[in-house]
């Protein structure tokens, strides 16, 4: 939540350096790098990899450490196949 409120902060910094009319190119550049910055993070990270799982838990009712414990369940029954 907090990544897509920046972007609206980031692309509102952008407009203000856009609308100057002085030489100083410092300011452009560095609202065009928060707002690619926030922009990677939210649609390249957070979206691709974080949301399959929040919906997943929601849809499906199970919490991470649930998950966890099955898998070393399943990891503690491999081994012991193995072993005998």
């Amino acid at each position: 939540m907090y990544s897509a409120r920046r972007m609206f902060a980031a692309s509102e910094w952008l407009n203000q350096e856009m609308e100057k009319r002085d030489q100083v190119v410092a300011g452009r550049v560095l609202a065009v790098a928060n707002l690619a910055f926030w922009g990677v993070n939210l649609f390249a990270f957070l979206l691709p990899f974080y949301l399959p799982k929040a919906l997943n838990r929601y849809y499906c009712g199970s919490d991470s450490q649930e998950d966890d414990s099955a898998a070393i369940d399943v990891d503690d029954d491999a081994n012991k196949k193995k072993d005998s």
